[in-house]
């Protein structure tokens, strides 16, 4: 799956047959998407740029509500302890938040949303213009790309310590805005584009 920010609408590509099928066309919620990370094997969240917030979609098309609501969310990221990562464009920061007990099922198959407490919100550190995220060395921080032509590293947990929060990398091509970065853990390494 992707997004497209141009008409607000989540893809999906086939590899196999060089096919692109909309899951999610939303002029509704959906104000310019930017990233998206799957919460579950039924439902992804997906940044909603200008729509400032958070929202949550079943792979069936399904709009189901507002997880978070945040300033110009840009890149977001499922962590592996459950928890998912939105770096703000808005607030400069990358929030950390505790969905372990946001979503529910009922009976009937309908997803609901419960707001998130402040006790399951984590602020990291400022950082200047985020833009997407990857997995650092270890659970306890992320690397962000930003703006200002830079890799981040950022703590995400009260255990890690804040002498890590540093930058990795800087870009001197003014022409440069570092948006995607990816992590190869095989070999260590990180792609930025």
């Amino acid at each position: 799956l992707y997004t497209t920010s141009q008409n607000n609408r989540v893809a999906k590509y086939n590899y196999d047959h060089d096919t692109h099928e909309n899951v999610v066309v939303d002029y509704v919620n959906l104000n310019v998407p930017r990233d998206l990370a799957f919460i579950n094997n039924r439902l992804f969240a997906v940044s909603n740029d200008f729509g400032n917030g958070v929202d949550v979609y079943d792979i069936d098309s399904s709009y189901i509500g507002r997880l978070f609501d945040v300033a110009r969310p840009q890149g977001i990221l499922m962590l592996p302890s459950g928890d998912l990562a939105v770096a703000s464009g808005g607030d400069n920061c990358v929030y950390v938040l505790d969905i372990s007990n946001a979503l529910q099922v009922g009976g009937d198959g309908i997803w609901t949303i419960t707001p998130l407490s402040e006790d399951g919100i984590f602020k990291s550190t400022t950082i200047s213009n985020p833009n997407y995220m990857t997995f650092g060395s270890d659970e306890n921080e992320v690397l962000v790309t930003t703006g200002d032509r830079t890799v981040e590293r950022r703590c995400i947990s009260t255990s890690c310590s804040a002498g890590r929060n540093v930058r990795m990398l800087s870009s001197f091509d003014s022409n440069t805005n570092l948006r995607g970065i990816a992590s190869v853990p095989s070999i260590g390494a990180y792609v930025v584009v």
